[in-house]
């Protein structure tokens, strides 16, 4: 399942809208909303559309005050049932505020998402060290650049074992921009390749003696749009 929860205002239902007939409801707003009266696992199960073979999409609707104001509704307790759920539940906070700091605590995963520039990791580096969580938290450096993987890992609080490159895969990008999780040869490309070894390296069993040593970084703009999270919740 993936959850669209950016207090910043979900696309989704409007991008897969050509493709795939999605919509805002049933959606994100929807399951907390029925959730007051029931379980949050529950909810979110009933207002999923499909955009992949056994993805169910629960979407996030454009107002950012609407998204802020669900997110903040969800408790903690709530949150944490979704290890309830049978499968892998991936949830899209976009960036590390205020209103999404429960999301992201209750996760079995954090992935702070980035670039290999030397703003990317000089805020992937400030949200990490924000964050705290170094046996949950995880660094994905997307595609290349000026500095090497190594090179943007050495300025985070974050476990060797957790830092994961993924490709600037273009044509699948398109692909999955297009026609979501269900876009034909998807399956087959380099992004999905690098996507199933993280997801595999995070359910192996974790070596605690395998930990970077952080370097603290000062002077980091907090409002550049750099890195984002992913909250992954494993069922």
């Amino acid at each position: 399942m993936l959850i669209e929860a950016d207090p910043d205002g979900g696309v989704l239902a409007a991008r897969w809208h050509a493709e795939l007939g999605t919509s805002w409801s049933p959606g994100w707003l929807d399951a907390v909303a029925a959730a007051r009266l029931g379980s949050l696992v529950d909810a979110l199960g009933v207002s999923a559309q499909a955009v992949g073979a056994d993805v169910g999409l629960v979407a996030g609707v454009p107002s950012p005050a609407a998204m802020s104001a669900a997110l903040t509704a969800v408790s903690d307790t709530q949150w944490r049932q979704l290890a309830e759920y049978e499968g892998v539940t991936v949830v899209d906070v976009g960036r590390f505020r205020p209103d999404t700091d429960a999301c992201v605590r209750a996760a079995d995963a954090v992935l702070v998402v980035t670039d290999s520039t030397l703003p990317g990791a000089q805020l992937a580096a400030a949200r990490l060290e924000a964050l705290d969580l170094p046996d949950r938290a995880g660094l994905v450096v997307v595609g290349s650049g000026p500095y090497s993987v190594d090179e943007v890992a050495e300025q985070c609080p974050v476990d060797a074992g957790r830092v994961w490159q993924v490709p600037e895969d273009r044509r699948a990008a398109a692909a999955i921009w297009r026609a979501g999780l269900a876009a034909r040869g998807l399956d087959r490309s380099r992004l999905a390749a690098a996507v199933s070894a993280i997801a595999t390296d995070l359910h192996k069993p974790r070596n605690p003696t395998d930990r970077a040593e952080p370097e603290a970084t000062a002077g980091v703009d907090a409002a550049e749009p750099v890195s984002e999270f992913l909250g992954a919740f494993r069922g």
